[in-house]
Formats: structure tokens, sequence, C-alpha cells
């Protein structure tokens, strides 16, 4: 088996640096060969496709915006790969609703090696968010969630505050307080009513594309369950059945206290929401945008937006407790690792 490492080495206070070395040094009693590729954004392209192509298994290392970029430019490879996810971000939604959260909290590396060596796949959507009529209007993909309006601020605010901490490396534990500033601030512009914004959204399958106008200060599109570093928005939410949940938030206050309220009685306190095959969206103020939590600009009033899925991709199914432990002993393991060849990999830019 083919195996590619992509790995963030700024995620988690530059625990991708240390993750190479136990890779590298980890021996799996298989027949997989390893490859390990730091991840450099304005190269990520070229990067995806002169490693991954003909891979059969990639292996994203860090938080959901590493994830969305590499896999931005997976679905365009073919045949495609099958892909699994290490958490090191801050929110890790995506690995969260996949259950890679988990298996990497109870079982690290060694889970990873049960899992290829089940090799049980499903599927995950992937989602494209494009303008159409705009000029030079680039399409963009997302996995976990795509949002106009308060998170779309925050998450700016929030990059903001990243970026002028980039030289204290911190936690993802700790990272998330940065999140109180820009919370406060979205309060206060809240209360002097300049969060909201009017909009109309309809679904694909609707016969007409023009819905009624409506008012709010979060319009959210959900693939997976988990929301904002592990918010369950929803109990029966599937991330391949080709559909896409959307829910509306009346202000700010009734997105902060219904976020409060999911970390508790997770899917309680849904609000208005509608599942569809995808959604045609008309925006009449300009609206703070964002997808799988990175801050992506700002929509022109005026703008029609178009949300529909792209394609469906491969996923590694991962195991989620303890109890695979068991499926082979201690015994077997240290023979299997015995016979297994010595991996060769090398932590490299390329």
């Amino acid at each position: 088996m083919e195996c590619l490492f992509f790995i963030n080495p700024t995620s988690g206070a530059g625990r991708g640096q240390k993750l190479a070395e136990e890779i590298e040094s980890f021996q799996i009693p298989l027949a997989v060969s390893k490859q390990i590729v730091f991840t450099d954004p304005p190269r990520l392209h070229s990067q995806v496709h002169s490693c991954a192509c003909r891979k059969d298994l990639v292996v994203i290392c860090g938080g959901d915006g590493t994830i969305n970029g590499v896999i931005s430019h997976l679905i365009h490879l073919d045949p495609l790969p099958a892909v699994a996810f290490i958490p090191l971000g801050t929110g890790n939604d995506i690995a969260r609703a996949t259950y890679w959260h988990d298996s990497w909290g109870n079982l690290g590396l060694t889970g990873l090696y049960h899992a290829i060596k089940r090799a049980q796949t499903t599927w995950i959507d992937v989602w494209e968010l494009s303008f159409p009529g705009r000029e030079g209007g680039k399409g963009h993909i997302f996995v976990a969630y795509a949002g106009f309006g308060c998170d779309g601020l925050l998450t700016r605010q929030f990059a903001h505050l990243s970026d002028i901490m980039g030289t204290f490396p911190l936690p993802p534990q700790t990272k998330r307080l940065l999140y109180i500033l820009p919370g406060m601030k979205a309060s206060f512009r809240d209360l002097l009513g300049k969060t909201r914004f009017d909009f109309t959204v309809s679904s694909l399958e609707a016969k007409t594309k023009k819905g009624k106008i409506q008012s709010a200060s979060q319009l959210l599109f959900l693939n997976v369950p988990s929301y904002a570093g592990g918010n369950l928005v929803m109990r029966d939410n599937d991330f391949s059945d080709g559909r896409l949940d959307c829910l509306m938030f009346k202000s700010c206050m009734d997105y902060f206290l219904r976020l409060f309220i999911y970390r508790f009685s997770p899917g309680r306190a849904r609000g208005p929401s509608s599942r569809a095959k995808g959604f045609n969206v008309k925006l009449y103020h300009d609206v703070h945008f964002q997808k799988d939590g990175e801050p992506c600009g700002t929509v022109k009033s005026g703008t029609r937006v178009l949300i529909r899925l792209r394609r469906a991709i491969p996923l590694l199914k991962p195991l989620k407790d303890d109890l695979c432990r068991n499926r082979i002993s201690p015994s077997d393991e240290e023979e299997a690792i015995k016979k297994a060849p010595v991996s060769e990999a090398k932590p490299v830019i390329t």
C-alpha cells in the first residue's frame, strides 16, 4: 500500500514536526510504503498533484483548514485515494465528525495501523460554493460547513489575532480563548443592530429560485454534525448522503446561546432549518463568510450564491475504541513488526 502523510508543521503549536518523527519511527507491521510531506500553502497545488497521484491512502495531519486545503486539490485526481485524518488543529470538526478524533485520542498511530489493516471505507461529500455571473469568481470548496454573517466575522478577527500571536505558538485549548474578544465585539455590534442582513434562500429542488426575503445574523450550511470545535448541532446528520443542512440564527446573541446549548445538549434548540441537495442564496447586504473555519472575505450586496455537491471522496473508516487493541495479541504484533520492512520515510518538502 502506498500511504502519503500531509503534515501541517505549524499545527498544534508545532506538533506537526514531532508527529513526522513519530510516523517515521513507527513501524507498521504491513507492507506499507510511507511518504511524509510538510504542507506549504503557496505550493499546495503542486504538492498534491505531484505526490498524491497513484497513492492508496492520503493521511491529512492538521486542522480543518489543512484538510480543506488538501481536499480542494485532491478532488481533481482520478482515481481518488482514500483519506484519513490526524487532528492537530483548533476545532478539528471534520476529524470529530468522522470519528478520527476519537481514534487518534484513544489509539494514536496504533489505531491508524488497525484501520489500514481492516481496510474498510465509506464516503464523505465535498461541496462547492460559487458565485454565478461574477467575473473571475472562483468556487470555494468545503467539507464540514460554510457560513455567512457572524461566524464569517469571528473567523476573520480570530485569524488576525492568530497572526499577531504567531511568534508565540499556543496549544489548541489555549488558542480557542482568542475567540472571546471577537465574540464580545460581535455581541456589541449585535446590540447596535449591525449584524443582521437580508437574504433569500431556496433549495435546488425548488421550482423557483426566488424565495421570501428573510433577515438574520447567521446563515449556516452544514455537512457534518460537529461545528465550532465540537458543538454537536445535529444528531441525525449524514455526511455521505448528498444533502446539506441550512440553519438560520436571528441574532448573534441567538447564535452564541444556541452554541452554548449544543455544547451541553447536542442537537437541541436547532431553530429554523432545512435539508436539501443544494441551495440558491441571494444576499442583499455585504456579508463576511467562512468555509471550514477559515475566513474567505466579504460577499458584496446583490451577489447570488450557488451551493451544490462537488464530489464524494472515499474515507478510511477509523476504529473508535480500545477494543481494537485486542484484535491481535502483543506477541503477534511484536512478531509482525520484526518481519515488517524497515521504513525509509523521510520528512521532506517537495
